[in-house]
């Protein structure tokens, strides 16, 4: 058949159609391959509300979207990738092009630097961007490999593991465990209910607020600051600064179910209750050691107003 086949209509049981400039119908349950003949601009694939349609699509550069199909495995050559609405399995490759996908239980995802954003991914998402930056919004078990860019994740109903070789992290909502190693970038971790966590900052400054307990959390900044807000108590805190200041406002027990260990290696520490906010220079925080009961911080006396000062020679 000659690459310019799909030039022309071609007509089958409705259903499902492939349209890159002219109209296609194929019968449902069909396997569409479009590399052979894909020479416009763009193409799309939809399956018009039928089921069984399996999108197999491979471009030269060009933009490609999907929608309403049963399975999609598409690459782009450097296009960028729009797919929603799939009911089984999702894989893509852009090579560059940038990807957007919605609704589909799960989504394998390749963009080859170009910029990701996945939201609706019921079950489990794996995203390799090569430096482009992710945004994930709603998803099941999730593994990120940003090769540098930045990485946007909130709602993320199982565990979330990021790799970001420097791109700064920004995390919320996640429910299961979290592993993120920033490379370097600056991580950002709130309302978690994680119920253990496992950091490496590498010199980026570290974040993490937590709205139930967690049973353990590691974090190694490699120079930069950490912050940690958790409720409940008290935990086993294991805390090595370096000799830089180290505030402690939560209850620790050597003996705790619940452990804490984090290494800065020079930066800042601050461990306080959840919802309250500690400020890293904040004279009236306590500082524990190894693990020591945390006391109640004392009150501070108010400041007597100072007398002036009488000038030299003055008898009264």
């Amino acid at each position: 058949m000659p690459p310019d086949f799909l030039d022309a209509p071609l007509t089958g049981a409705t259903g499902f159609s492939i349209s890159t400039g002219a109209a296609s119908t194929l019968s449902s349950g069909a396997s569409i391959g479009t590399g052979a003949g894909l020479n416009t601009a763009s193409s799309t694939v939809g399956a018009g509300g039928a089921t069984g349609h399996t999108a197999s699509t491979t471009s030269t550069g060009f933009s490609v979207t999907v929608s309403n199909a049963t399975d999609a495995d598409l690459d782009s050559g450097g296009g960028p990738v729009t797919a929603t609405s799939i009911t089984g399995k999702l894989t893509v490759h852009a090579e560059g092009g940038g990807v957007t996908v919605s609704r589909a239980p799960t989504a394998a995802i390749d963009s080859g630097g170009g910029p990701v954003n996945a939201a609706g991914i019921s079950g489990q998402l794996t995203v390799n961007a090569e430096g482009g930056g992710v945004t994930v919004t709603g998803a099941g078990a999730t593994e990120i490999e940003s090769g540098g860019g930045p990485v946007t994740a909130s709602t993320i109903s199982g565990p979330l593991g990021v790799t970001a070789e420097g791109g700064g992290v920004q995390v919320s909502g996640v429910t299961g465990t979290l592993n993120v190693d920033t490379g370097g970038g600056p991580l950002s971790a709130t309302s978690l209910t994680s119920p253990s966590a496992t950091v490496n900052g590498d010199g980026g400054g570290v974040t993490l607020g937590f709205l139930t307990a967690p049973t353990s959390v590691r974090v190694d900044t490699g120079g930069g600051d950490a912050s940690l807000s958790v409720p409940g108590g008290p935990y086993a805190l294991t805390a090595n600064t370096g000799g830089s200041v180290e505030s402690v406002l939560v209850a620790t027990s050597p003996g705790a179910a619940s452990t804490i260990s984090v290494t800065t290696d020079g930066g800042n520490l601050q461990i306080g209750p959840s919802g309250a906010s500690v400020s890293q220079s904040d004279g009236a925080g306590l500082t524990t050691d190894k693990g020591s009961p945390a006391q109640p911080v004392r009150p501070v006396r108010p400041v007597r107003p100072v007398q002036p000062v009488k000038p030299v020679g003055q008898n009264r």
